[in-house]
């Protein structure tokens, strides 16, 4: 395990860019329609009866990919559902249901399709679902902003060819492929398009689903039918996805063995090692932040943020807290990571614990006496720990924080609070992420607050720039400190996700952004 993150530098060659990877000190090259695969060592011998239990983290109340929050809750839709392009754990691309892809025009993106795929159902995939899928997911009611966001410069679809699919684009956007590693590229069967799918599935997936039971857990047997038949070696025939807030009960499963694969926060990792449980950890691009709901005016004033931004110690929470597994951090990226920016006024030491300047801060926006917030979290214990740590630290500055735990995400979008504390998924993309932090349909945005003239300037200009440009990482780091200036969110932690796993566990790849994808994910034949 390594002390700190570890970043390759970002730097474009020719026709390639080198992404940044979070494990090891490996950097992965990523060519525009990206099939690169890490090498591997050959996996032990799968047992192909096991049955595994594994965490479903972040767990959402539908299964509906046109209802996705985010990357992170879709972990269960990833095992029933194949994205057209696949993202590895190191975010690059390599085919999913689509084989190869490129942009016939600056506004067409054409992909080839994989042949001989069906669906749970016995339907064969092809150019036409997908184009069904898309047109459903557009005019489904509910629809969220972590599927319209990333499909908004759609104009339509077209079918080319059987297997050949065409999406329309109301302007160039050369980083388009991202889209559709996540839910907008999952395809749903034609058959099931007019049943509800929030309880059911009917994807080409590496698993199918006998019973989903929301915010308690999830039921899958092997497609015996999978088109990966690398992938379908290794898998077990069952798996249960286990909807589990509580790192505690997280951790006193996994050491019973009920829990195969789990997480533990910073201070249980020596005990789960003490277990005999196999620990991987990994930095990753989510940050330990407050979000806002700009319907509260006083979120509306700068000096009231940047108050918050002062009110924080963050190194003491990061070694009180952290416990060598979390640094601070001011901006949306964790440090190393190629959109951070540099300069030293974006940094944590600029942002330095001040209770008396935030005070002042609070003053000069007309709150001489102090201001009082309802946030959300989850039931996280080491978020819930550190939550509480922040309130001690934000009194001292006139701030009040109260605390409320929520089940599901659906809680801050639905404008029961004036902010959220947690983590935010990142996205192969950061643009992606950028753009669900601050843009007016931002799923991190349920006011549709918009972001200052400034920022939305770089936003656009990244939007236009090709992931191969040099100038789009410079663009990503201004967009990064612009949102520092204006405080839009308050950062606090880089923190490590530490999965906690049987020994019996093999080809378990450890996402560094998004959910984890256990596809090719099995148990060790002969492990007890």
């Amino acid at each position: 395990m390594q002390d700190e993150p570890v970043f390759c530098p970002a730097a474009c060659t020719g026709n390639t860019i080198r992404l940044a990877v979070f494990i090891g000190i490996v950097c992965v090259v990523l060519s525009p329609v990206g099939v690169l695969r890490a090498q591997t060592t050959p996996a032990p011998a799968c047992d192909p009866n096991a049955s595994i239990s594994v965490l479903a983290y972040k767990e959402q109340p539908t299964l509906d990919p046109a209802k996705t929050v985010g990357p992170v809750t879709d972990g269960t839709r990833y095992w029933l559902y194949d994205p057209l392009i696949r993202v590895t754990a190191a975010g690059t691309l390599e085919p999913g249901l689509a084989m190869s892809w490129k942009f016939t025009s600056p506004t067409v993106f054409q992909l080839t399709l994989r042949k001989g795929v069906l669906f749970h159902d016995g339907t064969p995939f092809n150019a036409a679902a997908v184009k069904a899928t898309y047109e459903r997911n557009k005019a489904l009611p509910g629809v969220t902003a972590s599927w319209t966001q990333p499909m908004a410069g759609v104009t339509g679809v077209s079918v080319a060819g059987e297997y050949e699919v065409q999406y329309q684009l109301k302007a160039p956007n050369p980083a388009f492929a991202f889209a559709l590693t996540a839910a907008p590229g999952m395809v749903i069967s034609p058959a099931a398009l007019n049943q509800p799918l929030d309880l059911t599935a009917v994807g080409t997936g590496p698993f199918k689903l006998v019973k989903y039971t929301p915010n308690v857990g999830t039921d899958l047997v092997r497609n015996d039918q999978y088109w990966d038949k690398a992938a379908l070696a290794c898998s077990p025939k069952e798996v249960h996805l286990l909807d589990i807030a509580d790192t505690q009960a997280l951790l006193n499963a996994a050491i019973k063995g009920q829990l195969h694969v789990s997480r533990v926060d910073p201070n249980q990792v020596p005990q789960a090692k003490a277990a005999g449980l196999a620990i991987k950890s990994v930095t990753t691009q989510s940050i330990h932040q407050f979000w806002f709901d700009f319907k509260n005016p006083a979120l509306r004033k700068p000096e009231v943020r940047k108050a918050m931004m002062y009110a924080v110690d963050r190194e003491a929470l990061a070694k009180g807290l952290g416990l060598g597994l979390a640094l601070p951090d001011a901006q949306l990226f964790p440090p190393g990571f190629y959109p951070y920016n540099p300069r030293p006024e974006f940094q944590p030491a600029a942002y330095r614990y001040d209770p008396a300047k935030a005070k002042q801060l609070l003053a000069d926006a007309g709150y001489p006496n102090g201001i009082t917030f309802k946030v959300l979290l989850y039931a996280f214990p080491f978020d819930q720990s550190l939550l509480q740590a922040i309130q001690a630290q934000m009194a001292k500055a006139g701030i009040t924080l109260e605390p409320q735990v929520m089940s599901t995400y659906q809680t801050f979008l639905a404008r029961q609070a004036d902010m959220y504390f947690g983590t935010g998924s990142g996205r192969p993309d950061p643009f992606d992420f950028l753009q669900a932090q601050v843009a007016a349909n931002g799923i991190y945005n349920p006011d549709a607050y918009p972001p200052t003239p400034e920022l939305a300037a770089v936003i656009q200009q990244i939007s236009q720039t090709d992931p191969l440009d040099p100038k789009r990482q410079q663009l990503l780091q201004q967009a990064s400190g612009l949102v520092v200036d204006d405080a839009r969110v308050v950062p606090i932690l880089a923190l490590q996700f530490n999965w906690a796993l049987s020994p019996c566990i093999v080809n378990f790849n450890p996402p560094t952004f998004g959910a984890l994808q256990g596809v090719g994910m099995g148990w060790k034949s002969g492990c007890k």
